[in-house]
Protein backbone atom coordinates (compact mmCIF):
# COMPACT_ATOMS: atom_id res chain seq x y z
CA UNK A 1 0.00 0.00 0.00
CA UNK A 2 1.78 3.44 -0.90
CA UNK A 3 1.87 5.83 1.37
CA UNK A 4 3.01 9.75 1.72
CA UNK A 5 5.41 10.79 3.89
CA UNK A 6 3.36 13.17 6.65
CA UNK A 7 5.18 16.46 8.46
CA UNK A 8 3.97 19.60 9.00
CA UNK A 9 3.29 22.70 6.56
CA UNK A 10 5.65 24.36 8.39
CA UNK A 11 8.59 22.16 8.87
CA UNK A 12 11.73 21.74 6.21
CA UNK A 13 11.76 17.78 6.52
CA UNK A 14 15.67 17.76 5.03
CA UNK A 15 17.06 19.55 7.98
CA UNK A 16 14.87 18.06 10.62
CA UNK A 17 15.43 13.72 11.86
CA UNK A 18 11.89 13.24 13.00
CA UNK A 19 10.44 15.86 10.56
CA UNK A 20 8.73 12.49 9.03
CA UNK A 21 7.61 10.69 12.38
CA UNK A 22 3.69 11.81 12.04
CA UNK A 23 3.74 9.35 8.86
CA UNK A 24 3.26 6.58 11.37
CA UNK A 25 -0.41 7.80 12.53
CA UNK A 26 -1.83 7.43 9.41
CA UNK A 27 -2.43 4.27 10.95
CA UNK A 28 -5.31 5.93 12.97
CA UNK A 29 -7.05 6.15 9.62
CA UNK A 30 -6.99 2.88 8.41
CA UNK A 31 -10.44 2.29 9.14
CA UNK A 32 -10.55 -0.80 7.27
CA UNK A 33 -9.10 -2.98 10.12
CA UNK A 34 -10.92 -3.24 14.11
CA UNK A 35 -7.27 -3.32 15.19
CA UNK A 36 -3.76 -2.23 14.24
CA UNK A 37 -0.56 -2.65 15.98
CA UNK A 38 2.07 0.13 14.28
CA UNK A 39 5.32 -0.49 14.98
CA UNK A 40 8.74 1.47 14.10
CA UNK A 41 10.93 0.96 11.12
CA UNK A 42 13.65 0.27 13.53
CA UNK A 43 12.20 -2.12 16.17
CA UNK A 44 12.84 -5.83 15.41
CA UNK A 45 9.97 -8.11 15.63
CA UNK A 46 11.28 -11.29 18.00
CA UNK A 47 7.94 -13.29 18.85
CA UNK A 48 4.34 -12.93 17.42
CA UNK A 49 1.98 -10.01 19.64
CA UNK A 50 -1.18 -11.64 18.64
CA UNK A 51 -2.57 -11.33 22.04
CA UNK A 52 -2.15 -7.52 21.56
CA UNK A 53 -5.39 -7.42 19.15
CA UNK A 54 -7.93 -9.08 22.14
CA UNK A 55 -6.78 -5.94 24.50
CA UNK A 56 -10.21 -4.10 25.78
CA UNK A 57 -11.67 -1.58 23.01
CA UNK A 58 -9.76 1.33 23.63
CA UNK A 59 -8.38 4.34 21.17
CA UNK A 60 -4.67 3.37 21.64
CA UNK A 61 -2.61 0.81 24.10
CA UNK A 62 0.81 1.86 24.27
CA UNK A 63 3.96 1.46 26.77
CA UNK A 64 5.56 4.46 28.82
CA UNK A 65 9.19 5.41 28.20
CA UNK A 66 10.35 2.98 30.77
CA UNK A 67 13.95 5.07 31.00
CA UNK A 68 12.55 8.23 31.44
CA UNK A 69 11.25 6.63 34.86
CA UNK A 70 13.72 8.69 37.36
CA UNK A 71 12.84 11.63 35.10
CA UNK A 72 11.06 13.78 37.64
CA UNK A 73 9.79 15.79 34.50
CA UNK A 74 9.24 12.94 31.98
CA UNK A 75 8.13 10.36 34.39
CA UNK A 76 4.85 8.49 32.84
CA UNK A 77 5.87 9.84 29.19
CA UNK A 78 4.22 7.21 26.50
CA UNK A 79 6.36 5.88 24.01
CA UNK A 80 5.68 5.63 20.24
CA UNK A 81 7.53 2.77 18.77
CA UNK A 82 5.30 0.50 19.50
CA UNK A 83 1.21 1.06 19.34
CA UNK A 84 -2.19 -0.51 19.49
CA UNK A 85 -4.51 1.58 17.43
CA UNK A 86 -8.59 0.99 16.92
CA UNK A 87 -8.51 2.94 14.03
CA UNK A 88 -11.06 6.01 13.87
CA UNK A 89 -11.98 8.66 11.46
CA UNK A 90 -12.78 10.89 14.74
CA UNK A 91 -9.49 9.91 16.73
CA UNK A 92 -7.22 10.60 12.77
CA UNK A 93 -9.54 13.92 12.70
CA UNK A 94 -8.10 14.90 16.51
CA UNK A 95 -4.67 14.17 15.21
CA UNK A 96 -4.31 15.84 12.02
CA UNK A 97 -5.43 19.23 14.33
CA UNK A 98 -2.88 18.69 16.80
CA UNK A 99 -0.07 18.14 14.12
CA UNK A 100 -0.50 21.12 12.52
CA UNK A 101 -1.01 22.90 16.03
CA UNK A 102 2.29 21.29 17.41
CA UNK A 103 5.11 23.49 18.49
CA UNK A 104 8.38 23.23 16.55
CA UNK A 105 10.26 20.54 19.11
CA UNK A 106 6.92 18.33 18.88
CA UNK A 107 6.78 14.83 17.00
CA UNK A 108 4.63 11.71 17.40
CA UNK A 109 5.39 11.00 20.80
CA UNK A 110 4.88 14.30 22.69
CA UNK A 111 1.77 14.79 20.26
CA UNK A 112 0.49 11.18 21.71
CA UNK A 113 1.25 12.06 24.88
CA UNK A 114 -0.53 15.33 24.84
CA UNK A 115 -4.38 13.78 23.14
CA UNK A 116 -3.64 10.33 25.27
CA UNK A 117 -1.56 10.96 28.76
CA UNK A 118 -4.26 10.10 31.24
CA UNK A 119 -6.62 7.91 28.81
CA UNK A 120 -4.44 5.38 27.26
CA UNK A 121 -4.54 1.65 28.02
CA UNK A 122 -0.55 0.78 29.42
CA UNK A 123 0.79 -2.00 28.02
CA UNK A 124 4.00 -3.41 29.62
CA UNK A 125 7.71 -2.09 28.22
CA UNK A 126 8.99 -5.92 29.12
CA UNK A 127 8.29 -7.54 26.75
CA UNK A 128 7.26 -5.03 24.01
CA UNK A 129 9.32 -1.85 24.34
CA UNK A 130 13.05 -3.02 25.03
CA UNK A 131 15.87 -0.77 23.73
CA UNK A 132 18.68 -1.90 22.35
CA UNK A 133 21.04 0.11 24.28
CA UNK A 134 19.72 -1.73 27.69
CA UNK A 135 22.31 -4.21 26.91
CA UNK A 136 24.98 -1.11 27.27
CA UNK A 137 23.28 0.15 30.41
CA UNK A 138 25.52 -0.79 33.85
CA UNK A 139 22.24 0.11 35.61
CA UNK A 140 18.70 -1.87 34.89
CA UNK A 141 16.57 -1.18 37.39
CA UNK A 142 14.12 0.82 34.91
CA UNK A 143 13.87 -2.06 32.84
CA UNK A 144 13.76 -4.61 35.39
CA UNK A 145 11.40 -2.66 37.82
CA UNK A 146 13.52 -3.70 40.89
CA UNK A 147 16.49 -2.90 42.55
CA UNK A 148 17.70 -6.18 43.57
CA UNK A 149 16.68 -8.49 40.72
CA UNK A 150 19.67 -9.59 38.66
CA UNK A 151 20.23 -8.99 35.19
CA UNK A 152 20.09 -11.85 33.17
CA UNK A 153 20.98 -10.64 29.38
CA UNK A 154 20.46 -13.91 27.89
CA UNK A 155 17.22 -14.34 29.88
CA UNK A 156 15.99 -10.76 29.56
CA UNK A 157 16.71 -11.08 25.52
CA UNK A 158 14.47 -14.55 25.42
CA UNK A 159 11.87 -12.88 27.12
CA UNK A 160 11.15 -9.78 24.85
CA UNK A 161 8.99 -9.36 22.18
CA UNK A 162 10.14 -6.64 20.30
CA UNK A 163 13.94 -4.41 20.44
CA UNK A 164 13.97 -0.98 19.22
CA UNK A 165 17.37 0.42 17.80
CA UNK A 166 18.08 2.97 19.78
CA UNK A 167 21.56 3.13 20.10
CA UNK A 168 22.36 7.02 19.61
CA UNK A 169 25.29 7.71 18.45
CA UNK A 170 25.53 4.26 17.26
CA UNK A 171 24.46 3.86 13.92
CA UNK A 172 21.21 2.06 12.92
CA UNK A 173 21.76 -1.40 11.61
CA UNK A 174 20.38 -1.32 8.23
CA UNK A 175 23.39 1.61 7.94
CA UNK A 176 26.23 -0.08 5.54
CA UNK A 177 28.88 2.94 4.58
CA UNK A 178 30.00 3.70 8.45
CA UNK A 179 32.19 6.60 8.82
CA UNK A 180 35.24 6.49 11.05
CA UNK A 181 33.22 8.15 13.60
CA UNK A 182 30.42 5.36 13.17
CA UNK A 183 33.15 2.85 13.48
CA UNK A 184 34.54 4.37 17.04
CA UNK A 185 31.36 5.02 18.23
CA UNK A 186 30.68 1.58 17.69
CA UNK A 187 33.64 0.51 19.41
CA UNK A 188 33.56 2.39 22.30
CA UNK A 189 29.91 2.23 22.96
CA UNK A 190 29.02 -1.44 22.73
CA UNK A 191 28.33 -3.27 26.05
CA UNK A 192 31.47 -4.36 28.00
CA UNK A 193 32.11 -8.33 29.03
CA UNK A 194 32.05 -8.24 33.08
CA UNK A 195 33.96 -10.33 35.30
CA UNK A 196 31.69 -12.54 37.75
CA UNK A 197 32.06 -15.09 40.12
CA UNK A 198 31.08 -18.55 38.90
CA UNK A 199 28.21 -20.10 39.93
CA UNK A 200 29.64 -23.17 41.83
CA UNK A 201 31.47 -23.93 44.75
CA UNK A 202 34.95 -22.76 43.35
CA UNK A 203 34.39 -19.44 44.20
CA UNK A 204 36.43 -18.68 40.91
CA UNK A 205 35.17 -15.38 38.72
CA UNK A 206 35.29 -15.66 34.93
CA UNK A 207 34.57 -13.30 32.22
CA UNK A 208 30.99 -12.63 30.99
CA UNK A 209 30.60 -11.25 27.66
CA UNK A 210 26.45 -12.14 26.93
CA UNK A 211 25.49 -8.45 27.36
CA UNK A 212 27.89 -7.32 24.23
CA UNK A 213 26.92 -10.65 22.50
CA UNK A 214 23.24 -10.40 22.25
CA UNK A 215 23.91 -6.51 21.14
CA UNK A 216 26.07 -7.42 18.34
CA UNK A 217 23.53 -10.46 17.80
CA UNK A 218 20.65 -8.18 17.49
CA UNK A 219 21.96 -6.21 14.97
CA UNK A 220 23.36 -8.77 13.10
CA UNK A 221 20.18 -10.42 12.72
CA UNK A 222 18.23 -7.48 11.79
CA UNK A 223 20.48 -6.66 8.68
CA UNK A 224 20.51 -10.49 7.79
CA UNK A 225 16.51 -10.46 8.45
CA UNK A 226 16.02 -7.35 6.23
CA UNK A 227 18.49 -8.59 3.33
CA UNK A 228 20.87 -5.70 4.72
CA UNK A 229 24.51 -6.09 3.60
Amino acid sequence: MPVQIQNRDTIDASQDTWANSYTKLLAFNLTRYERVIAIDADVTVLKHMDELFHLPPCPIAIPRAYWLLDDEKSRGMLTSHVMVIQPSKREFGRIQKKVQLADKDEYDMELLNKLYANTAMVIPHGPYAMLSSEFREADHHLYLGSETEEWDPVAVLSEAKTVHFSDFPVPKPWKVHLSTDDHDNIINLESKCEVKRKNDETGNREEDCSGRDVWRELSADFRERKAVS
